[in-house]
This record gives C-alpha cells, sequence and structure tokens, in this order.
C-alpha cells in the first residue's frame, strides 16, 4: 500500500512490477558517500554543476540529504529507465564565506560589524545585525569553486541537462558572465566551455513567510524496561480543522523484535466529535518474521479526523542472539529504522494518484540482552597467567643445575679475571704448602 505505481497502469502491468525495499538506519555520514554518488555521474565531478561538490563543503551544511531514484518512462516507442540524483543542502552563507576565508573561526575585525544603530556599542563591539541589505556572495564563496565548463558528454538530445536554473526571491539581484533567459522569478543560464560564477546580491530584506501547518504530525517512540519485552507507540495528530488524512503506516522491523499481532490497538485521543473508532483502521496487512531470514512488516492504513489525535500501538519481545550477532557496541543498542507514512490525496477517477506527501520518522534505539564480552577476555587472562606461572617454574627445574659457589663458572670478563687470579694464587699457596711439608720430612 505505501510503494504502489501511481498513474495509469493496468493490472497486468502492476502484477510485473517488484520492488525492493531496504533501510540504514545507523549508517554513519562520511565525505566518502560523495564518491560512488559522482561515479553515476557522466562527467563526475570535473564538469557541470557536479564541479561545486565537495564532501567537505558538503559535510559543513546545516542539513543535506542525497537521493538516489530509479524510475520507468513510456513513451509510444516503449519503456525506458530514467536515474534522478539530487543533493539537497541548507547552507549558512556567512558562516560558509568564513570558513572558506579562513579554516581557523577568527572574529570580525571592527570594520566588517554590522552594528544594530538603536543599541549601545564601544570600541570593537556592538549588537551584531544577522542580515543587512546589500550582503552579496557567490559560488565561489559558498564552495570555493566555480563551475569549470559544461559536460561535453550529454548527448544532444538531453541538452536540457547542460543548463543552470536558479531561482530568484524577491529583492535580490543575480549577476553572471553572460545573459540568461528569465522565466517568472527563474532565470536559466546555458554552460558553455569556460568557467561560470553566479554572483546574488541582496538588495532588499523581505519578511520570512510563516510556514503553513504540516498535513500530519507523527510521535514513535519505545517504551518497557528489562530485557524481555516492550512496546511501539506512534501518536499522529492532524492539524487541519476541516479536512481529515488518509494515510498509510509502514513498519519494517527486524526479526529479533518479535511484534504480537493481538496486542494491536487503535485508541483515539482526542477529535472535535464523536468519531467510531472502527472506521479508523481501515486495512491492514502483516507478515511476521522468521528468525534469522526476514523481519516483520506491519503494513496498516488510517483515516485521522480534522483535529483529531490517534494513538497506534503494539508489543513485541526480545531474542535472544548468538554472541557472533552483536555489532562491535553492543551495549549501544540496535537502531531500528524509521517508520514510512505516505500521505494519500482522494482520487475519484480511478487512477493511482500520486501521494501528497511521504514522511520518515525518526529512528528508534533497542536494548537488547547482551552478554558480557569481557568474561572471555578475563578468562584468556588468567589462564594465560597460570600456564606463564606453571611453565616458568617447570621449566626452571627441568633446564637449572644446581651447583656450589666455589664451583660455578664465571661468565664476565672480570668475573674471569678474578676467578683466574684467584685459582693461580689457590695453586701456588698449595704448591708452597707442599714444600714446606718435604722438607719438614
Amino acid at each position: 500500500m505505501s510503494f504502489v505505481p501511481w498513474g495509469n497502469f493496468t493490472s497486468s502491468e502492476i502484477e510485473d512490477i517488484h520492488l525492493r525495499h531496504a533501510a540504514l538506519p545507523g549508517e554513519p555520514i562520511c565525505t566518502e558517500n560523495l564518491t560512488p554518488y559522482l561515479k553515476l555521474l557522466p562527467c563526475k565531478g570535473k564538469a557541470g554543476i557536479a564541479a561545486l561538490l565537495d564532501g567537505h563543503k558538503l559535510s559543513d551544511a546545516q542539513w543535506q540529504s542525497m537521493s538516489v531514484d530509479i524510475f520507468s518512462s513510456c513513451t509510444k516507442d516503449g519503456c525506458q529507465l530514467k536515474l534522478l540524483q539530487r543533493i539537497d543542502a541548507v547552507v549558512n552563507v556567512d558562516r560558509a564565506i568564513r570558513r572558506t576565508e579562513s579554516a581557523m573561526p577568527l572574529p570580525p575585525t571592527p570594520d566588517k560589524l554590522n552594528c544594530h544603530q538603536s543599541k549601545s556599542a564601544s570600541e570593537g563591539s556592538c549588537y551584531p545585525i544577522r542580515y543587512v541589505a546589500g550582503t552579496a556572495w557567490s559560488l565561489s564563496n559558498l564552495f570555493n569553486r566555480d563551475i569549470p565548463r559544461a559536460c561535453t558528454v550529454v548527448q544532444p538530445r538531453h541538452a536540457h541537462l547542460g543548463e543552470v536554473h536558479i531561482f530568484v526571491p524577491p529583492g535580490r539581484e543575480i549577476f553572471a558572465p553572460y545573459d540568461g533567459v528569465w522565466t517568472q522569478r527563474t532565470v536559466n543560464f546555458k554552460l558553455l566551455d569556460h568557467q561560470f560564477d553566479v554572483k546574488v546580491e541582496t538588495r532588499e530584506l523581505q519578511p520570512i513567510p510563516t510556514n503553513s501547518p504540516p498535513l500530519i504530525e507523527v510521535q514513535r517512540s519505545m517504551a518497557g524496561y528489562g530485557h524481555e519485552r516492550g512496546g511501539v507507540y506512534v501518536t499522529f495528530t492532524n492539524p487541519s480543522l476541516i479536512s481529515s488524512v488518509h494515510l498509510v503506516y509502514l513498519e519494517s522491523l527486524p526479526w529479533f523484535l518479535k511484534t504480537f499481532l493481538h496486542t494491536l490497538k487503535v485508541t483515539v485521543v482526542s477529535s472535535n466529535g464523536p468519531v467510531d473508532e472502527s472506521s479508523i483502521l481501515q486495512d491492514l496487512k502483516y507478515r511476521p518474521a522468521i528468525d534469522r531470514k526476514r523481519g516483520t512488516h506491519l503494513e496498516a492504513r488510517l483515516w485521522i479526523p480534522p483535529s483529531g489525535t490517534v494513538k497506534l500501538s503494539w508489543e513485541f519481545d526480545k531474542a535472544i542472539l548468538r554472541y557472533t550477532e552483536y555489532p562491535p557496541d553492543a551495549n549501544r543498542g540496535f537502531d531500528i529504522a524509521p517508520a514510512i507514512i505516505t500521505v494519500l490525496q482522494n482520487n475519484e477517477t480511478g487512477l493511482r494518484s500520486e501521494p501528497l506527501a511521504t514522511v520518515r520518522t525518526t529512528s528508534l534505539l533497542l536494548a537488547l540482552p547482551t552478554p558480557d564480552f569481557s568474561m572471555p577476555y578475563n578468562v584468556i587472562i588468567l589462564t594465560s597467567t597460570v600456564i606463564a606461572l606453571a611453565f616458568g617454574s617447570i621449566f626452571n627445574l627441568l633446564v637449572r643445575r644446581f651447583v656450589p659457589l666455589n664451583e660455578a663458572k664465571p661468565t664476565g670478563l672480570l668475573e674471569r679475571l678474578i676467578y683466574m687470579i684467584s685459582s693461580a694464587s689457590s695453586r701456588l699457596r698449595e704448591r708452597v704448602r707442599t714444600r714446606k711439608m718435604e722438607k719438614v720430612d
């Protein structure tokens, strides 16, 4: 119900479409994530707007995301697969310019301070203004590089891919090496075989528009204590006062989180009027997990009344893993992939329509029964110590030979010299004593 083809598809075509869904909730973000991403492009990161992509600059953004979408495009001549790559980033312009000018953060000099005129100030310090008119930035300021040239590998029929589209909000002015084609508030530039850089200057500050309320608000949490059982609680809130929301909730849980379907509960927490709770859960698909083979698949279609709050909950048991199945940092816990909420739209034509929005919740952290991984280490250390002591004692008894001190042979040079002198003097005294005894006889 969540990932369904939308558009004019026949039933036979839908049966031949297969989808594989996966998630990596604990995948760390690194600059190396950009390397395989750029390899999918025809010119890699050498030309076109892809030349602006730098792993360090992208990771330094306030927020960034990467996506690779593969979809089928059909015409009269047939169908073909298309690959769509997208990168979104939220960049703090002032911070990015400061990082470009100096890698080490330095306080601004007094001549670069934008002071608030209505507040008191002293020499070298004042109350700063965050945004002022006249602020200018360019691609080279933000990314420390410009676009070197167009990607010549692009085929003529895809010539539109060599264009740069820039949306110009009110109060901004664009400066470019050559003129572009304006379409309402968007200017289109055709990339050529020389460098391209764009400068944007703020002429007049515009008030920030207020965001419209979201279609749905979702909170997902895990409850329970101990290492045996637990529960998942999901709360759906419809902020609209007049329209209801139809959505599909998808959970892909690992096999070691054993879900009990009979504990599934749907509760209406609040609403504008009386609501029949049996109408909230409209459809349910459940596929139980198989140990070490597949996870649990739970998919529910829900109806959220206007200004209503619905709670979905179920219980689970925690399985015991083999010691080889634990990650290196087992005491931290296991990351549970986010749930996927697909907001549907009312469609009276009978065709499969594109969903209004797709929302992902935050991931969860599951603590499983964890063995004492330090115990084998302690046993190895203790056993090795006992073996070393026993082996050392037995080895000394087998290879050592105990002799009187006067019969021991010296080993050092000084000891040998002293031994030779003492031996010579002993032999000399023995001869003198023998001669005296012969004279007496």
